[in-house]
């Protein structure tokens, strides 16, 4: 029998939820902030990590290490988006002579 806080606050399956939500996003939260620069950029990998989370559905069944995985891919979206951002979209780099 598991005993939540608050069970008459939020449903059931929510309650379950949480503590697993809050585990993959403190992966997230281990980024050096030598690859993440600025903390917007973390809270962009947190809100992708969300996102993943709850629309991965069957597709991450029976695989191993599924919120390290989701943080990690969270964690490289939010990179590239930031390389995105940074560089004002995508430009092609002039070739050196």
């Amino acid at each position: 029998m598991d005993e939540y806080f608050f069970p008459f606050l939020v449903e059931e399956n929510l309650a379950q939820q949480i503590p697993v939500v809050f585990i993959g996003a403190s992966f997230v939260g281990m980024v050096s902030n030598k690859v993440l620069h600025h903390p917007i950029y973390v809270i962009l990998a947190g809100l992708i990590f969300s996102i993943i989370y709850l629309n991965k559905a069957q597709f991450f069944n029976h695989f191993g290490g599924a919120l390290g995985t989701s943080a990690c891919i969270a964690v490289v979206a939010a990179i590239g988006l930031a390389t995105v951002i940074q560089q004002k979209g995508f430009r092609k780099k002039k070739k050196e002579k």
